[in-house]
C-alpha cells in the first residue's frame, strides 16, 4: 500500500508546492521513500515545476518507458565501413549498401561541397 504525500511532522501535502515539500517523499506506485533535497528543489523550481514528484526515480523511468510504447525507436546503433575516399573507418547510423559509397565526416563534407558547387554552376 502506497503511503500518502503528507509529512507527518508538518502536515504539508502535495498542495504545499516545491519550496514547502518535505525532505522525504513516498512513491505513489511502489510506496518507497525517496529523498527530495535542496538540489532537487532548485532543479524543479528552475524549470518552473510547481508540483512535487509523485514517483521515485525508478518508477518514473518505468512510466516514461511505458508511455513510449513498443513502437518507440530503439537506441541508435552505428555500423563501421571504410571510407570510399580516404579508406579510414567511418561510423554511420545505417547499414551500408554495397552499391553506394560511404564517406567519413571529413570526406562527406568535401563531397557535399563539390556537389553543391556543381549544382550551382548548372543553374
Amino acid at each position: 500500500m502506497a503511503q500518502t504525500h503528507t509529512d507527518t511532522a508538518s502536515g504539508m501535502g502535495r498542495d504545499g508546492g516545491i519550496a514547502e515539500a518535505p525532505g522525504t517523499l513516498y512513491c505513489r506506485d511502489c510506496g518507497a521513500a525517496f529523498p527530495f533535497g535542496a538540489d532537487e528543489r532548485a532543479w524543479y523550481a528552475a524549470r518552473g515545476f510547481t508540483n512535487i514528484p509523485r514517483r521515485c526515480p525508478a518508477c518514473r523511468a518505468a512510466a516514461r518507458a511505458e508511455r513510449a510504447g513498443p513502437d518507440a525507436p530503439a537506441a541508435r546503433t552505428t555500423a563501421a565501413a571504410p571510407c570510399a575516399a580516404c579508406g579510414h573507418m567511418a561510423y554511420v547510423p545505417f547499414i551500408p549498401r554495397l552499391d553506394k559509397p560511404v564517406y567519413c565526416s571529413a570526406c562527406f563534407d568535401r563531397v557535399r561541397a563539390a556537389r553543391a558547387a556543381a549544382t550551382e554552376e548548372a543553374s
